[in-house]
């Protein structure tokens, strides 16, 4: 069984689309979705009476709004499927062989995790598909590595999706990725990331330190690979570098600076295990169109002097 969960809140129409295309896969027989109401003003058996006759779905409710990452969680909770796809309730399949293609690249191979393209619109609805690493999006995930290591979403409401899906990475380097366009992450123009994502990134700074810094401990407790933990340290600070620079001009930047302080921390304990070629190699994985003002050594050495000025 393959279960989809949908953590929705006032999502009736986009849900529908959601929903049909899930009905349209060639396994839908396999498929077992669940729609997780976050407090929404009205529940969800309306669109669950239409689409039942083709899929088995259900609906569960969250205790009180508390955002996707609780929402997923009751999802994870009540649901026993062996593999588990992420949607949004505004997102689609890219078409009906979506759910074939990552169940076959997990159910014919040993890996624990199947990842795929999505195609992402953006505010004026140009079209461009990328591996998004950083999302659940486009993704199969085996449930047996989820209890084998008791990973759970936690708690706050922006990055949380992020925080699981790297602590699943570190409980098993057993990833496929596949060259097929799996899932279509749909343009919501009611949405901060898409209008302002600048001044998203950073108002929200502080939670994605927070979020990375509870990847790193509950790594820790679970004895996951240190030379992993590195890497996700260092590239922690990669992303602070850029937010820094996003913001150099325009912005309290030493908030950023302040908040860098608990990754850099991490950074210390783990530095030895970094060369300079995975250094790098980590920095690479980001490109700036800009000639940076000062280099990811000086944001380092920043964040050092910040810390002994506090």
């Amino acid at each position: 069984m393959i279960d989809i969960i949908i953590p929705a809140y006032n999502a009736h129409e986009t849900i529908k689309n959601t929903l049909l295309s899930i009905c349209l896969q060639t396994m839908k027989e396999k498929i077992k979705v669940y729609i997780i109401d976050d407090c929404s003003d009205k529940d969800y058996s309306e669109e669950i009476k239409l689409f039942k006759q083709s899929i088995n779905i259900e609906q569960y409710k969250t205790t009180k709004n508390s955002g996707p990452g609780i929402a997923r969680q009751v999802g994870l909770d009540n649901s026993q499927g062996k593999y588990i796809i992420f949607m949004d309730s505004d997102d689609l399949f890219v078409d009906c062989f979506s759910v074939e293609n990552l169940y076959k690249n997990l159910e014919e191979t040993e890996n624990d995790i199947a990842i795929g393209y999505v195609i992402q619109e953006d505010y004026e609805h140009n079209l461009k598909n990328e591996l998004k690493e950083g999302s659940l999006h486009g993704k199969m995930f085996k449930r047996a590595i989820i209890d084998q290591y008791q990973l759970q979403f936690n708690d706050t409401s922006n990055h949380e999706d992020l925080a699981f899906y790297l602590l699943y990475l570190l409980a098993t380097d057993k990833a496929i990725f596949i060259e097929n366009n799996i899932y279509f992450y749909r343009y919501n123009p009611n949405s901060i990331t898409q209008t302002d994502s600048c001044h998203y990134h950073f108002n929200t700074y502080g939670l994605y330190v927070k979020n990375m810094c509870w990847v790193f401990e509950n790594a820790e407790t679970r004895n996951f690979n240190e030379l992993e933990i590195a890497k996700d340290v260092f590239y922690s600070l990669v992303i602070s570098y850029c937010r820094y620079l996003e913001n150099y001009f325009n912005e309290d930047v030493n908030r950023i600076l302040k908040e860098a302080n608990n990754l850099y921390k991490y950074y210390l304990k783990y530095k030895q295990f970094l060369t300079e070629e995975i250094e790098f190699e980590l920095y690479n994985c980001v490109e700036l169109n800009f000639i940076p003002p000062i280099s990811l050594r000086d944001f380092i050495y920043l964040i050092d002097k910040h810390n002994y000025n506090d």
